[in-house]
């Protein structure tokens, strides 16, 4: 009841955790939810299985991210302004250089970012499923590999990247070799799984 949280360095309202309830926000037509996903993709058990998320500068999304579970190899591209259609054909052009074959399932977070989802299954020619609201631990690849690329895109960082900022960070990120993969790197993997 006294005024000292006043002089705590986070003076913030006390966290509420999120589990159980409903998810408040505005709900995108036509999910398709994780549990209809493949097991395989589940088990990381080949290439070409996606997550993706948006990584914001300052409030607004800044850059795209897709990362494949098994391989840990990031695409990503700039965006140049936060509507649903500009990420699927950032996207669309981030995957130019995927074979299709190596494109098989995305899985996203419920954000509006993701609302034209249809169009993205069509321009990637894959299946989008949503993760469930607030378990970002569903998609614990991509989470990772936005901490990895934050150290290249700051938070504080307020303007969007460059797309020559974003390309030195995605070449040293996919050329860095990763205890998971028995110290091969994402580049490496992904590339192996071109010729079978």
């Amino acid at each position: 009841g006294g005024k000292l949280y006043l002089r705590l360095r986070q003076r913030g309202g006390r966290y509420r955790k999120r589990y159980g309830g409903s998810d408040r926000r505005g709900q995108i037509p036509n999910r398709r939810p994780l549990a209809a996903r493949p097991a395989i993709a589940g088990r990381r058990g080949r290439l070409g299985d996606f997550e993706s998320d948006t990584i914001c500068a300052g409030r607004q999304p800044a850059v795209v991210t897709h990362v494949d579970r098994r391989s840990r190899y990031i695409v990503a591209a700039v965006l140049p302004d936060s509507r649903a259609s500009t990420l699927v054909k950032a996207s669309a052009r981030a995957f130019a250089a995927i074979p299709a074959r190596l494109r098989r399932t995305v899985t996203v977070d419920n954000g509006r970012e993701f609302a034209a989802h249809k169009r993205m299954e069509q321009a990637l020619g894959v299946r989008v499923y949503f993760a469930p609201p607030y378990q970002s631990w569903q998609r614990a690849t991509n989470e990772n590999s936005n901490g990895l690329l934050r150290e290249f895109i700051p938070k504080r960082q307020r303007r969007r990247p460059t797309r020559k900022q974003l390309d030195r960070a995605l070449k040293l990120l996919n050329n860095r070799p990763r205890k998971c993969l028995d110290w091969r790197t994402p580049a490496e993997v992904f590339k192996e799984g071109n010729f079978h």
